[in-house]
């Protein structure tokens, strides 16, 4: 199969890129020819002017691109909103009569507004440019029921984002004087980081713990405000940005991870990375953890927000090794269900039976 991907800038900073690396991989090694194409933002903060400049250069280099060159199915890697909606729309009636077959695989996307009251604008051009592909990939179940709901064509699939497992070893046994609670992510509220340091307020009262945070954000400074408001500067430790080595080592040396985040997320991907290192974990069911964590066996689950419960759970999990020990390993064990030979496969013959409808539908016609 001929298979030409627009994807994100390797210095995007997301895991976009990563996990596309991955599946590119996988897919060749199952017979695929793949063209990959970047596309879209090249470096955070992009001015107006600048974007739009750059978007018209996206749709000029990929006609050139595709001179003379045959696909079976085009993969447009992108998210949902009034930018990507604009830019999307450019770049499929651009490459419509080139390509038999236009696929919109959605890494963050909250179609719930699509169903809320107002928003026409938004609504009619999202309608539009889902008329002019032929299928649509998503993270979650809820993200699939609630684009079906919106609009009966084109069909939605769900697929899951490639992990490579051993990147992180598994977590440190040995004992130590206190249980670390590991949260990594970006600072900002809607991660749930401020949830989670209320909460930690309450668990220390109960058992001898630390936090350590890794990560950057917009909400850093209020963050440490916040700890310093609550007495807990010895208590949490902060990380900042850090390498894959240092997050190794942050992975081995803990006890539980945690990650309440209130965001409208598929499968973050530290949520991986904390099975891959064998650890407990206690999250929110949203979206794609709902979907491929099994309550009590992977993970507990606390309602976005819920400070109290989320305080109760973690105390929980620090009081009962063996329930430690048992999510330790069913995590390690559930993590192979994302290796990228896994997901390429089963993408792959996502890709080909919406190529086929396509080429049947001309038959027929």
């Amino acid at each position: 199969m001929r298979v030409f991907m627009l994807v994100q800038s390797p210095a995007a900073h997301t895991p976009v890129p990563k996990h596309t690396a991955e599946l590119v991989t996988a897919l060749r090694s199952l017979g695929c020819d793949v063209v990959t194409h970047i596309w879209g933002r090249r470096t955070e903060g992009e001015s107006m002017p600048k974007r739009v400049v750059q978007r018209v250069r996206d749709v000029h280099s990929i006609r050139r691109a595709l001179r003379n060159r045959d696909f079976d199915v085009t993969v447009v890697k992108t998210a949902h909103n009034w930018q990507t909606v604009l830019r999307d729309l450019a770049v499929t009636r651009a490459i419509r009569r080139r390509i038999p077959a236009i696929v919109l695989q959605l890494h963050g996307s909250d179609p719930s507004a699509l169903h809320e009251p107002g928003r026409r604008a938004f609504k009619l051009a999202s309608a539009v440019l889902l008329s002019s592909v032929d299928a649509i990939l998503v993270l979650s179940r809820e993200e699939q029921s609630l684009w079906r709901a919106f609009r009966r064509e084109p069909p939605v699939f769900v697929v899951k984002n490639p992990y490579v497992r051993g990147r992180f070893q598994t977590r440190n046994d040995s004992t130590s004087e206190k249980n670390r609670i590991l949260f990594v992510g970006r600072l900002i509220a809607e991660k749930g980081i401020f949830d989670l340091v209320e909460a930690f307020a309450q668990v220390v009262k109960e058992v001898e713990c630390e936090l350590v945070i890794a990560g950057e954000g917009v909400d850093a400074d209020k963050l440490e405000r916040a700890i310093e408001a609550l007495g807990l500067e010895d208590r949490i430790r902060f990380t900042g940005y850090i390498s894959e080595a240092g997050l190794r080592e942050e992975y081995a040396n803990a006890t539980l991870f945690v990650l309440p985040t209130r965001w409208k997320e598929g499968f973050p991907t530290v949520v991986a990375e904390a099975m891959d290192a064998g650890l407990p974990i206690i999250t929110t069911p949203i979206r794609g953890a709902a979907d491929h964590l099994v309550i009590g066996e992977n993970a507990l689950f606390v309602e976005p927000g819920d400070v109290s419960n989320l305080a109760a759970a973690i105390t929980s999990v620090l009081r009962d090794d063996e329930l430690q020990r048992r999510m330790s390993a069913a995590n390690g064990a559930r993590i192979r269900m994302f290796d990228p030979k896994i997901v390429a496969a089963e993408y792959l013959q996502i890709l080909e039976s919406v190529a086929a409808a396509k080429t049947n539908l001309h038959v027929d016609a």
